[in-house]
């Protein structure tokens, strides 16, 4: 049974809520960064910000090499054109969470694979390992950090002792979370983030992909601009296309980059607020695989013993109460582009589909206050009591 997707009532209130989903944060002195980006008259995909973001962002998160591009799904079909997917691809996912990298990888036609998520850390089940870990075929496991976290990474190490496998960290969610001690995206052969306006660093849109390896940065930088040799403009060496961030976006992120620690601790109060004020015997939160590196993205719980009506009847008395929400992420089953041939044998995505029914994402930004975290978890405890109520 497919999730509807028509437009109602509540996409047109949330445009007036009191509390909204997400709102981004920008820094004193952003403004004066920004015109000054505008007044060098270098506004399009070449310029000082350009070339100063990515320089922090490397020195940020601990890597050699990082390629700023327009959105994050521009980033993962950068990395993908990067690899030379084609139909003979496999190309591995866990089955619930933001859809963008499978997305991309069914627009360039390989053959999609989804793999269940564990139920305690709602990352990619790490059962696959085994099927594929000997594999002949050219193979893509995308390791989605979902909401910041991220799967066991030392189940994963086999797999890259395997010239065939290509390690993918989508960490779109996942900026300046860590897997002891190492930051997520920067562990395998490349990470891809995004810069969306709901992300921890926001450029309104944008993204970025991150390397050790200097060749594939070379070829990434020139890939992202139409394949163009940089010391020579208008000699194309690949058929790259056009994924270049624009120099005025990359000025916004850069007084956010100053001061990320104080954002990652704010991010993280405000995480920390809901999971005290939802009681555990209704409401359950993912399960960090590193506690101390894990840094929440978004806030989704999940409502123990509920079910997808009953998610969308408590969306539409949230929004009733000015409080915007967004539903959990869908199951791969549930999009009717995903065929049953494109799952694992044995993988029902069982986990999938109940986190897809069961889950709401709150509001979670700079500024929201305490006691608006109290108002929206009163207003959800209430519903939740008078629905068991009823039903009894």
């Amino acid at each position: 049974m497919f999730r509807s997707f028509l437009v109602d009532s509540r996409e047109i209130r949330s445009v007036t809520s009191d509390i909204p989903y997400a709102r981004p944060y920008f820094p004193e002195g952003t403004s004066r960064v920004l015109n000054e980006a505008f007044e060098s008259t270098f506004i399009s995909g070449t310029g000082s910000a350009i070339i100063d973001f990515e320089n922090k962002i490397s020195e940020l998160i601990d890597v050699r090499h990082t390629i700023a591009v327009n959105n994050g799904t521009a980033a993962l079909r950068l990395v993908y054109q990067n690899i030379g997917v084609n139909r003979e691809t496999d190309v591995i996912l866990p089955g619930w969470g933001f859809h963008a990298a499978a997305n991309v990888a069914y627009n360039f036609g390989a053959n999609l694979k989804f793999v269940d998520i564990d139920p305690k850390s709602w990352c990619i089940d790490g059962k696959f390992i085994d099927e594929i870990s000997d594999t002949k075929r050219k193979t893509i496991v995308v390791l989605i950090h979902t909401l910041g976290n991220s799967i066991d990474l030392e189940l994963i190490e086999p797999l890259a002792q395997n010239p065939n496998i290509s390690l993918v960290e989508d960490a779109a969610e996942a900026l300046m979370s860590r897997y002891r001690g190492r930051y997520l995206g920067t562990i395998f052969d490349f990470g891809t983030f995004s810069m969306h306006a709901a992300k921890t660093i926001t450029t309104g849109e944008g993204g970025f992909v991150v390397t050790n390896n200097q060749e594939r940065a070379r070829r990434l930088k020139s890939e992202r601009s139409q394949g163009m040799v940089p010391t020579r403009p208008y000699l194309h060496e690949f058929s790259g296309e056009n994924f270049r961030l624009s120099n005025l976006l990359a000025a916004i992120a850069l007084p956010q980059l100053e001061e990320i620690e104080w954002i990652v601790e704010q991010r993280k109060t405000i995480y920390e607020s809901y999971k005290e004020k939802l009681p555990e015997s209704h409401f359950e939160f993912l399960a960090p695989t590193d506690h101390k590196g894990f840094v929440p993205w978004g806030v989704c719980v999940r409502i123990i013993d509920s079910n997808e009506e009953q998610i969308n009847q408590l969306q539409d008395y949230l929004c009733s109460r000015g409080i915007e929400t967004r539903l959990g992420f869908t199951s791969a089953s549930q999009l009717p582009y995903f065929k049953q041939e494109m799952l694992i044998a044995g993988n029902s995505l069982k986990n999938a589909i109940t986190l897809a029914s069961q889950t709401i994402l709150l509001p979670h930004y700079i500024g929201l206050r305490d006691d608006q975290v109290s108002q929206i978890c009163q207003a959800i405890i209430w519903f939740v009591k008078q629905k068991r109520t009823t039903m009894n």
